[in-house]
């Protein structure tokens, strides 16, 4: 489980926070989630579908106290998921740094309203600050293949490929990434 830590996270522009997702969340975060999904399925990318992400795992997200969620004002523009959690898949991957503490991001999606404002970067900013702040020294990811911004976005970042992976019942590869802090 992730230690908890201060959640207070505030951009230079007063509006923009970050804070750990609730249950009463569940609704504008599904809607997210479906905004996301129309959005991948209109270019063509079948990462995401009525099958996953689910609100079971989100809700699971939420009462495991990983899900965040990015506010500019009252309106949500994107979530993340931290935990320790890394997929049996990822002991495959010849991983470059080998840390006693992982931090893993999950599910990170920006509602498509949104893009090019910089929210995923917020978002990756914050990721970074708090397995900082938590101990962690490595944050490990998976990116999927033909999503070419979020390849973009971690690969700027100065995340380094260590390999790819294939998901049970999935027909597509994953970059597999990682950074030191």
């Amino acid at each position: 489980m992730i230690a908890k830590s201060p959640l207070k996270f505030q951009d230079f522009k007063a509006s923009l926070h970050i804070c750990r997702a609730e249950l009463h969340h569940i609704n504008p975060v599904m809607a997210l989630i479906r905004a996301v999904t129309d959005d991948m399925a209109a270019h063509n990318l079948d990462q995401w579908n009525d099958n996953y992400p689910t609100q079971q795992i989100l809700e699971q997200d939420i009462r495991q106290g990983n899900l965040y969620l990015l506010f500019d004002e009252s309106y949500l523009c994107g979530q993340v998921v931290l935990n320790d959690r890394q997929d049996d898949e990822y002991k495959t991957i010849p991983w470059g740094y080998h840390a006693d503490k992982v931090m893993v991001v999950h599910r990170l999606c920006v509602h498509p309203a949104q893009r090019g404002r910089g929210y995923a970067h917020k978002l990756m900013d914050f990721a970074e600050h708090y397995a900082s702040a938590n101990g962690y020294s490595c944050i490990r990811l998976d990116a999927y293949t033909a999503n070419s911004a979020a390849i973009n976005l971690y690969e700027t970042r100065n995340y380094t490929k260590a390999g790819e992976v294939r998901f049970p019942g999935r027909k597509f590869v994953f970059n597999c990434y990682e950074k030191m802090l």
